[in-house]
């Protein structure tokens, strides 16, 4: 239904970006892609499990849920149907460590499993001794004093086709291809996830907006994190001479390029930084439905290729045959269309990289996702995390920099960097600077806030 008193061309934008309603008290909500059914003893019992829904759940105010049934299909039409990683994330690192509880069948268990390592522990094989020592110092929770591991997180419950399960005195049947009953005390409810339906792609508005191609430029369409209730995850597109690069798309990438304007014909390359679901998820639609190229690491597309295999299904040699893979390591200089980028490894969880762009006589850094702390970097030398060289390389990325345009992340410490670290650099580096990753700012942090929908233009 069309809203009076709004131009056509706010009405397109209204169709495709769903504004949810904060959560209500009724028996059965519907989400976007999902369901959720209101138990007593078990809570808000999440059915499917789209990205971002943890924003919806995070803008009404009320409890993150903390069962999800698992949606029968992981990757249906372009998405993601099956995205917990922040829902277990918000559980445990903001809810007082509680676990989540994923339930589903014994394959889908296994195939859960697989995604969440990834994402949390990073790729087991073929790791630089560097980067395993700086994966195992991500990995150490100070605040239990251990190592985590996934049950820590998460308790897996497996549910067979043609069974039921009592779970915190809510009675769950599974009547298979992914059809359940609820029933405490009273009917609760009965969710089909195969009936889950995507958002419905709208007619393309690119020629009605007319988006002014950059010849060198940077297009900013989210800004935040993937905890952010009111603002969109950060991704941006490297623009290089009319042709776009799009960094970690967001889901549903052709919709987002809709939404700006932007001809998705113009945009056939992906950079991808890392493989957490706030980065990851829009390349699968990307690589293997749009026919983009990839570019990243060997060791990113390692974890995006066994995070695909569990998504899709598909066998890797198949999903290898299908996507044209340019390699991106550290150290190396790339060329896209005519600009220069140069590979660097940033200090993260998982392996990410990052690059600085070059043309024109202009140059364009972006720092990924990274912990920048030149304190901390002196105390991790000497414990044996950090060599000197790698140190003197992460702190080089920065203070070396004299970018035309530096988005830098800052969000919560110690996987990210903090703002008021940033602040603190000499203005000739943070002039140009933009933070990304968040929504808010320090007190005193100056440094303004890139916003969403932005486009920077250094070259005419």
């Amino acid at each position: 239904m069309w809203v009076r008193g709004v131009s056509a061309k706010e009405r397109q934008v209204q169709s495709i970006s769903r504004q949810y309603p904060p959560l209500g008290c009724n028996v059965m909500q519907d989400k976007p892609n999902a369901r959720v059914v209101v138990s007593k003893g078990a809570g808000q019992i999440l059915c499917g499990a789209p990205p971002e829904v943890i924003k919806h759940f995070r803008r009404g105010g009320g409890d993150m849920p903390e069962v999800v049934v698992l949606a029968s299909e992981f990757y249906k039409r372009g998405q993601v149907q099956n995205e917990v990683s922040f829902i277990v994330a918000s559980n445990f690192f903001m809810g007082g460590h509680k676990k989540t509880a994923i339930i589903g069948t014994a394959e889908q268990i296994a195939r859960a499993r697989i995604i969440l390592e990834e994402e949390f522990f990073g790729p087991k094989e073929n790791v630089p001794e560097q980067t395993r020592r700086e994966m195992e110092h991500f990995r150490f929770y100070a605040k239990l004093n251990k190592y985590l591991t996934l049950d820590d997180m998460v308790e897996f419950v497996v549910l067979s086709e043609g069974r039921e399960i009592n779970f915190k005195g809510c009675t769950i049947k599974s009547f298979g291809n992914g059809q359940y009953r609820f029933v405490e005390g009273k009917m609760l409810g009965e969710v089909d996830t195969q009936a889950l339906a995507s958002p419905i792609l709208c007619p393309p508005t690119f020629h009605e907006f007319n988006f002014r191609l950059p010849r060198f430029g940077l297009t900013f369409f989210g800004t935040s994190s993937g905890f952010d209730a009111l603002n969109r995850t950060t991704s941006l597109m490297l623009w290089v001479d009319g042709q776009g690069l799009f960094i970690d798309p967001l889901d549903m990438p052709q919709i987002e390029m809709v939404k700006l304007g932007i001809d998705p014909n113009k945009v056939k390359t992906v950079f991808l930084t890392h493989c957490h679901a706030d980065h990851d998820v829009g390349v699968l639609d990307m690589v293997l439905n749009q026919g983009a190229t990839l570019i990243t690491s060997s060791l990113v597309y390692q974890s995006f290729l066994t995070r695909a295999v569990a998504y899709t299904g598909e066998g890797i040699d198949s999903l290898r045959s299908r996507i044209h893979f340019i390699p991106a390591e550290p150290g190396m200089e790339i060329d896209f269309n005519g600009a220069k980028l140069e590979i660097s490894s940033a200090f993260h969880a998982v392996p990410t990289i990052r690059f600085v762009a070059r043309y024109a006589g202009k140059t364009i850094a972006y720092s990924g996702d990274t912990l920048f702390d030149p304190a901390q970097f002196e105390v991790l030398q000497s414990t044996g995390v950090l060599t000197m060289d790698r140190r003197r390389e992460l702190e080089g990325f920065v203070y070396n920099s004299k970018a035309n345009l530096f988005a830098h992340e800052a969000y919560i410490v110690p996987l990210h960097t903090s703002d008021l670290v940033l602040q603190a650099l000499p203005y000739e580096i943070r002039k140009n600077m933009r933070i990304v990753h968040t929504g808010t700012r320090s007190p005193g942090v100056t440094i303004p806030l890139a916003r969403a929908g932005e486009t920077f233009r250094l070259a005419a």
